[in-house]
């Protein structure tokens, strides 16, 4: 498992954890946590940007 950190700019915390949840349905919970305007998380590969890019809102 890998933590990964990404801004956390214009990702919602409850969208991140959805697109995690499709990626790796196997993993359970994914540590999700806010540390200094970053999303960290912990996943069995890297997410890319162009997956993080499906979940963005700019609402």
């Amino acid at each position: 498992m890998i933590d990964q950190n990404v801004s956390s700019r214009y990702i919602k915390r409850w969208r991140l954890q959805q697109l995690l949840e499709t990626l790796f349905p196997e993993v359970s919970n994914f540590h999700i946590r806010m540390i200094e305007d970053e999303w960290v998380f912990t996943v069995p590969k890297l997410v890319t940007e162009e997956q993080l890019d499906t979940v963005q809102d700019y609402d």
